[in-house]
């Protein structure tokens, strides 16, 4: 590759291909030399990388889109799943930001937003990504983080927003809420999404320009659930039977057992079948590790059943509290349809399942023999 510079146009990109020139006799004769205009090739590249960024950036501010931002979750949570480093999520969003269109103008508003995109990225680390999800509302994905680390950068990023003057605006500026989570075991990228959205709406409840966090980040248990009623049940045709059963000790009071049971519905898009005094029945559709072209063919629906007890003395050995304060959760786990309980998929989804109950309960998984 070698550059022609021109007196009246700008420098070209040309290849150059050399061969010699010989015949029967010993010796060169000469050479040939072929020059190729490469800029055409050198420019179709350049629009296919102009294109590539067109399809990941937002337009407006630059920062990774919804698309991109999507794909980058995604692959984040099935990383971690199988692993991988932890990660946290940041989800923000620029308090009364229609009152700044309106009074001050739709340019006004352009500028809060890239203002906002920048003091983003530069508050971002390597492994990071900021991406626009919609309108005013911004996400960081902070790789390698942990739950206390994302919250305290959000208060700073919070802070110089807070602090950044916005000519368009008379040098005042603008603020944001903010909502903080962070991988936990059992979790799916819409969980996490689900789950950091829902503490950016407390942020907004709470008065705005704060931050609000969510999630225990508790890590798998490393002794899995036993399944009750051994290999057998894969056989059983009926469906009356449990494909698990698990008793799940949580340190916490019943009423608040409820509420942390309550945030796992919300994030999970459960459906509440029924409600009595110590029981809830759900339906979830609980992703697989694998599916078909069909959406549909993703997922398998489970029928999730949940009893709150007062924890037995018995089964605080290992810890020093009371029994008052601990409350015991029965899980039992069956696939709606009954042709998926010979889906290969079926125990993983169920394993799933069970250990994001347990993270949202931050409780222990009891042994078989107090289950």
């Amino acid at each position: 590759m070698m550059v022609c510079n021109n007196d009246d146009a700008d420098a070209t990109p040309v290849h150059v291909q050399v061969s010699p020139v010989s015949d029967s006799d010993p010796g060169v004769l000469g050479v040939v030399v072929i020059l190729h205009d490469n800029s055409v090739r050198l420019d179709l590249e350049e629009q296919l990388e102009t294109l590539h960024q067109k399809t990941i950036l937002d337009p407006l501010t630059g920062v990774a889109n919804r698309a991109h931002f999507d794909e980058t979750l995604a692959e984040l949570t099935e990383a971690t799943a199988n692993g991988g480093p932890c990660f946290s999520l940041v989800i923000c969003d620029i308090d009364y930001f229609k009152r700044v269109n309106d009074v001050h103008g739709h340019p006004a508003g352009d500028e809060a937003l890239i203002r906002f995109a920048e003091v983003l990225s530069n508050h971002s680390r390597e492994g990071d990504l900021v991406a626009r999800y919609g309108g005013e509302e911004f996400l960081l994905l902070a790789n390698n983080c942990d739950n206390a680390t994302a919250a305290k950068r959000a208060e700073a990023i919070r802070q110089t927003l807070e602090c950044t003057p916005l000519p368009s605006l008379c040098d005042s500026s603008v603020t944001a809420s903010f909502g903080v989570t962070q991988y936990q075991a059992g979790d799916s990228a819409k969980t996490v999404l689900s789950r950091a959205d829902r503490a950016l709406l407390k942020a907004k409840d709470n008065g705005r320009n704060r931050v609000v966090q969510l999630g225990s980040g508790i890590e798998p248990q490393t002794t899995p659930p036993e399944e009750k009623g051994g290999w057998f049940n894969w056989f059983d045709s009926s469906g009356a039977k449990a494909v698990s059963e698990v008793d799940i000790l949580t340190p916490v009071p019943a009423d608040l057992a409820i509420e942390k049971l309550k945030g796992f519905i919300a994030d999970h898009n459960a459906e509440i079948i029924e409600v009595n005094e110590s029981q809830v029945s759900l339906k979830i559709n609980a992703i697989c590790v694998s599916g078909g072209r069909r959406r549909v063919d993703q997922y398998i629906g489970l029928n999730v059943q949940l009893t709150l007890s007062e924890a037995r003395p018995d089964e605080l050995r290992s810890l020093r509290r009371s029994a008052n304060n601990h409350t015991k959760v029965h899980v039992n786990l069956s696939p709606l349809r009954n042709r998926d309980r010979r889906n290969g998929q079926l125990q993983g989804c169920v394993d799933q399942v069970v250990a994001s109950l347990r993270s949202y309960l931050m409780g222990s998984i009891l042994p078989s023999s107090n289950a």
